[in-house]
């Protein structure tokens, strides 16, 4: 017996919400922002119009670049 997969597109979904909430080493409350490579980075959700800065310190599998 053969089984087909359909591939389908995966962006953010429940389980991105949930990992979202972990946070690092600095605990719940901690705020820290990486623009190292000298542009800001953006949290991605696309159930979410509005640019919100990302929180490096909580899990994220996802950004956004904005050119300065």
């Amino acid at each position: 017996m053969k089984v087909h997969y359909a591939f389908r597109p995966y962006e953010w979904g429940i389980l991105d919400d949930l990992m979202n909430e972990i946070p690092g080493k600095d605990n719940y409350g901690a705020e820290i922002f990486d623009d190292g490579s000298g542009e800001t980075l953006y949290h991605y959700n696309s159930r979410v119009n509005a640019l919100e800065k990302l929180n490096t310190a909580y899990y994220n599998r996802y950004t956004v670049f904005t050119s300065m």
